[in-house]
C-alpha cells in the first residue's frame, strides 16, 4: 500500500479542522511569537497542527493505479529521513563556525523528475542550511 493510502483507495481525511500559520514575510518574527519564517518551519508546523491533513496526491507513471497520498505527517516524516540520509552518505553539510566564522555549507544541485520526491529534497536541503540550484 502507497504512503497514506487508505484501503479504499481514497484520500485520507482529518478529523479535525486545518489549523493555519501565521506567515507575515512584511515583519517577520521569531517563531515563539507566532510567525513562521521559512519552509521548514512551515513543514513542521504542519505536522504539528495538521498532521492527518492531506499535502498531495501523487500519481506514478501508470495513472489507472490510485495515487499515493501523502499527508502533512508523511512529508515532514520524509523531509527528516532524507536529511538524515544525506548527512549520513556525506553528501550534504550543515553550515559550521570555523575560527569564529561561519562557513557555508556546499551548494547542492537537484536534477530530477518533477514530483513529490523534488519537495522532500529541496525542502531537505533547505532543513539542513544547504544552498539549492534546481
Amino acid at each position: 500500500m502507497a504512503v497514506g493510502t487508505e484501503l479504499n483507495g481514497s484520500a485520507p481525511h482529518a478529523a479535525e479542522a486545518f489549523v493555519r500559520p501565521m506567515i507575515n514575510v512584511t515583519k517577520p518574527t521569531p517563531p515563539e511569537e507566532g510567525n513562521l519564517l521559512t519552509l521548514p518551519d512551515l513543514v513542521e508546523f504542519n505536522a504539528t497542527y495538521n498532521r492527518d491533513h492531506l499535502f498531495c496526491a501523487q500519481y506514478g507513471h501508470n495513472i489507472r493505479l490510485p495515487p499515493a497520498y501523502i499527508t502533512h505527517g508523511d512529508l515532514f516524516d520524509a523531509v527528516l529521513r532524507f536529511s538524515a540520509w544525506l548527512i549520513a552518505r556525506g553528501l550534504a553539510q550543515r553550515p559550521k563556525v570555523v575560527d569564529g566564522k561561519v562557513v557555508k555549507a556546499r551548494p547542492v544541485a537537484i536534477l530530477m523528475s518533477s514530483d513529490v520526491m523534488w519537495f522532500i529534497a529541496f525542502a531537505s536541503l533547505i532543513r539542513l542550511g544547504v544552498p539549492v540550484r534546481s
